[in-house]
């Protein structure tokens, strides 16, 4: 089992390939968060006590094993960018420029309210989504078309954390037939046992009309396999 608690800060980058990542008063790169606050991974396997033997209980709850791994981890730092910005910086509109707070809104009121499910569902039919409507007023203007970058700053909310699963069981068996200590193994895979809903990161595109949407999921829901394998 691992558990941990860190925090990252980096510089890395560029204008070039990060240009949403500039502070374009100083021209200094800012902090950027590329790091998961908290994660916890354990692995197991466990051999039933009961041996398989020539019994009919032996070979019915005999030589069982479950193992499996778990994931349990915090979401990554999400910068807000407007495609519409930046202009007056590199000429072009997919700069990936920051966004200006509107009056008396900060970061703390960026994250939308509500459980995971109600969040995705209200993104796509119309509501608040990930993020909470009104935070974000475009970019600065100065005039002949041309956008700055606002205030807001990168890594400012968290997106969806992840909580999968995976577990097999298997079943090793003595059978004999081509010779006395052939076995017949069987094994059953469950990914994503629980069928935990992890999502994808939303839209950060505070100028585009799906802003905080969720569209997709970031593991599979849950996805079962069997196996049966003759061993000799």
């Amino acid at each position: 089992m691992n558990y941990t608690w860190s925090k990252t800060l980096s510089t890395g980058g560029s204008d070039n390939d990060h240009p949403e990542l500039i502070n374009f008063d100083t021209g200094k790169l800012i902090y950027q968060q590329q790091y998961r606050p908290q994660r916890l991974t354990f692995f197991y396997s466990y051999d039933f006590p009961i041996k398989d033997g020539s019994g009919y209980k032996a070979k019915a709850l005999g030589g069982w094993n479950a193992s499996g791994s778990t994931v349990i981890q915090s979401g990554t730092p999400l910068t807000i960018n407007d495609s519409q910005g930046g202009t007056v910086y590199f000429g072009q509109t997919s700069s990936l420029a920051r966004p200006d707070y509107c009056a008396s809104m900060g970061p703390g009121d960026v994250a939308a309210g509500g459980s995971m499910y109600n969040r995705v569902t209200s993104g796509l039919t119309g509501g608040n989504g990930y993020f909470k409507s009104g935070v974000f007023c475009g970019v600065p203007s100065y005039g002949y078309g041309n956008t700055g970058s606002g205030d807001a700053g990168a890594g400012i909310v968290r997106g969806p954390g992840q909580n999968n699963w995976d577990i097999s069981f298997s079943k090793t068996t003595r059978v004999g037939g081509i010779n006395e200590t052939a076995s017949l193994l069987f094994r059953a895979e469950f990914f994503n046992a629980f069928n935990h809903p992890m999502f994808k990161t939303p839209n950060v595109d505070s100028s585009s009309p799906t802003f905080g949407q969720i569209t997709g999921t970031a593991v599979n829901p849950r996805i079962l396999q069997f196996a049966l394998k003759y061993v000799f």
